[in-house]
């Protein structure tokens, strides 16, 4: 699952590495990254973007 990721990474590895630095591309790949980052983060953003609102 990883290594078919991985060569999709590759093929479009130039154009990411443009706009991405290759170690903020490997954290992301990292399943505590995400969970960290996507999840968690993402829950205290929406409770902040509530109470921002009312």
């Amino acid at each position: 699952l990883y290594e078919r990721l991985l060569d999709k990474l590759q093929d479009t590895g130039e154009r990411i590495s443009v706009l991405v630095p290759k170690m903020h591309v490997e954290e992301m790949l990292q399943p505590s990254y995400v969970l960290k980052h996507m999840g968690f983060l993402d829950l205290f953003d929406e409770h902040a973007n509530l109470s921002g609102v009312g």
